[in-house]
């Protein structure tokens, strides 16, 4: 989280923009501002604060028209930026489904409502939701780990998702306000003083300092199962 409230970061900007008599007294303008702030610095850096995991439990209804899609809509986080991983979890038959880009999705497997169901091994995404292969024989649990869009924020007591940025915060939404003035000056002077704190942080979130490359791992594959009826396995493995 960051260590400014809203309020705060209202009261910078203001300071900030020379505390006009038309900002001053108007925050909502000011909160557009900083809420386009947050979602510049989300753009301009992968922050790991808007890493989550969620575990979902998809309703199972019997009719694979509905079975084989999860959409954002159901997810506790609905408007996702990215998709980083998917497991679907069944005991110590668990395992992380493969994604497959949609157009080679179509042509493997154009009609995937004709196949058998089961326990799903791959996902596609397209129109924010997941399409499952095989499609699901009853509910199951997933594991999804995903990058969301920073909260925009309305109450002035809370901070902001993006942890300890909140100098880019305010420096971004300067930017904003000096351009709706038209003040080049200010604009100018914003963006650069962004641009020397944005380096820093990205730099810290880029840092890992526990990090250990891990060996390759040696030995039989324990995720093959059924493959002569998948149709992303080409041939036998080996």
């Amino acid at each position: 989280m960051g260590t400014f409230t809203l309020a705060e970061l209202r009261t910078e900007v203001k300071a900030g923009l020379g505390n006009r008599t038309e900002f001053v007294s108007d925050n909502t303008r000011i909160d557009i501002w900083i809420h386009k702030a947050q979602t510049r610095i989300a753009r301009r850096i992968r922050c790991p604060e808007l890493n989550v995991l969620e575990e979902h439990t998809a309703t199972y209804t019997g009719t694979v028209a509905t079975d084989k899609f999860i959409p954002f809509s159901a997810l506790t986080n609905t408007n996702p930026r990215d998709i980083l991983s998917v497991r679907v979890i069944d005991g110590t038959e668990s395992k992380k489904l493969r994604y497959v880009p949609f157009r080679l999705w179509d042509r493997r497997i154009p009609y995937p409502d004709s196949l058998t169901t089961g326990r799903p091994s791959h996902y596609t995404k397209f129109q924010k939701k997941l399409e499952l292969w095989r499609i699901p024989s009853q509910s199951y649990v997933y594991a999804i780990r995903m990058r969301t869009w920073p909260t925009a924020l309305t109450a002035a007591g809370t901070a902001s998702d993006l942890d300890e940025k909140d100098d880019a915060i305010i420096a971004m939404a300067k930017y904003y306000g000096f351009l709706s003035a038209g003040n080049t000056t200010g604009r100018n002077e914003a963006i650069a003083e962004f641009r020397d704190v944005i380096k820093d942080a990205r730099l810290e979130d880029l840092d890992e300092p526990d990090f250990d490359a891990v060996e390759p791992h040696v030995g039989g594959s324990q995720e093959v199962n059924e493959y002569w009826i998948d149709p992303f396995v080409r041939e036998m493995p080996g």
